[in-house]
């Protein structure tokens, strides 16, 4: 979707919410997270490439996510407090409820098992010292730099 046109809904969807008091900005570098709420500024973030790879019905479901936040206030995270509000908006409460239309950004490792190739994708390598395994085969995974 059009980085304007997400703006846009975005800014119409936290209006009904009636958090008129609060800003939206597109994140340009942010890779791991799609949206972020920023209570010290009163922003909603949302994630460049999170957007370009979405449409707005997708993209509705970070916005009333970060909403939930900026309406609970800090310091509740993904807590009980949050949860309820999120299930008042309609949010689910995790990513693996959630549509399956959803593309979420491609980070700049892929993670490979040998058994059933790439399976998914990290920002930055583990700890040194930290091993990981493919929860499906329990096969000890690699991490490699995209092509």
């Amino acid at each position: 979707m059009d980085k304007t046109d997400a703006l846009k809904h975005a800014r119409a969807e936290l209006d009904s919410l009636g958090l008129n008091d609060w800003s939206l900005v597109i994140d340009a570098r942010p890779t791991r997270r799609l949206g972020q709420t920023r209570f010290n500024a009163s922003t909603i973030g949302l994630s460049a490439k999170f957007v370009a790879l979405n449409a707005w019905d997708e993209i509705r479901v970070t916005v009333r996510h970060e909403a939930a936040h900026a309406l609970v206030g800090a310091g509740y995270g993904h807590g009980p407090v949050w949860k309820a509000k999120a299930r008042e908006l309609g949010v689910p409460t995790s990513y693996k409820r959630q549509s399956e239309n959803l593309v979420l950004p491609r980070q700049a490792l892929d993670v490979i098992c040998p058994i059933h190739g790439v399976i998914g994708s990290r920002a930055r390598r583990p700890s040194a010292g930290r091993r990981y395994k493919h929860n499906a085969c329990g096969q000890a995974v690699t991490f490699e730099r995209r092509a």
